[in-house]
C-alpha cells in the first residue's frame, strides 16, 4: 500500500539521484576539458613532425631529424601522462554514471506522478528495488556518492533546519552547545573511571 512515508523516501532518493547525476555530468565536462589539453597539442605536434619529415623551408637533414626527435619525445610524454591519468576511461565512467542516476530519478518521478491506484508495482517492492538500485550506483560511483546535502541522512532537527530546497541551515550556537554537552559527558565519565580505579 502506498503511503506518504514511502512517497517521501522515494522523493528523497530521486532528489539525491538527480544531484549525483548533475555532479557526474559536471565531472565529465571537467575531464573532457582536460582531455582536450592533451589531445590538441599531441595532434598539432604530430602534424608539425610529419611536416618536418618533408624538410620544408630548406632545413637540413640534421635539423629535421632533431625537430622530429624532440616532437616525438613530447608526444610520448603527453600520451604517457594521459594514459596514467586514465582520462578517457574516467570520462566514459562519469558519463555512464550521470545517465544511470538521471534515469533512476526520472523513473521515480514518473511513478510518483501517477495516481496511487494506477502505479504498476506494490509500494514496498518498488521502494526496495529503487533503493537497492540507488545503493549499487552509489557504490560504483567514483565520487563515492558524495552529496553536499544528502536527503537520506539529515542532521537531527535540534541541529539543522531545512528549507524548500532541502539545504541545511545549521546554527553555530546549537553546534557549540552539543559539543559542550558531549565534552562534559566525557569529562564526567573519565572522573567516574578514575574514582573506580
Amino acid at each position: 500500500m502506498w503511503t506518504e512515508e514511502i512517497e517521501d523516501l522515494l522523493e528523497r532518493i530521486r532528489q539525491n539521484a538527480i544531484s549525483l547525476a548533475e555532479s557526474h555530468r559536471r565531472k565529465y565536462h571537467d575531464l573532457n576539458t582536460w582531455h582536450k589539453w592533451f589531445r590538441v597539442p599531441t595532434i598539432t605536434m604530430g602534424i608539425v613532425s610529419s611536416t618536418l619529415a618533408s624538410k620544408p623551408f630548406g632545413t637540413s637533414d640534421k635539423q629535421a631529424e632533431t625537430g622530429i626527435l624532440i616532437l616525438g619525445c613530447m608526444i610520448s610524454i603527453l600520451s604517457a601522462i594521459e594514459l596514467y591519468l586514465n582520462i578517457h576511461a574516467s570520462m566514459d565512467l562519469e558519463n555512464k554514471m550521470s545517465k544511470d542516476f538521471y534515469n533512476l530519478g526520472v523513473d521515480i518521478y514518473k511513478t510518483l506522478r501517477l495516481e496511487r491506484e494506477n502505479r504498476p508495482e506494490k509500494a514496498t517492492d518498488y521502494l526496495n528495488k529503487k533503493y537497492s538500485d540507488y545503493v549499487k550506483l552509489k557504490e560504483a560511483s567514483p565520487l563515492n556518492g558524495k552529496l553536499k546535502h544528502d536527503l537520506l541522512a539529515k542532521l537531527p532537527n535540534s541541529l539543522a533546519t531545512y528549507n524548500d530546497d532541502s539545504q541545511a541551515h545549521i546554527s553555530q550556537t546549537d553546534i557549540y552547545k552539543s559539543l559542550s554537552k558531549a565534552s562534559s559527558f566525557v569529562f564526567v565519565q573519565d572522573k567516574k573511571s578514575e574514582e573506580i580505579v
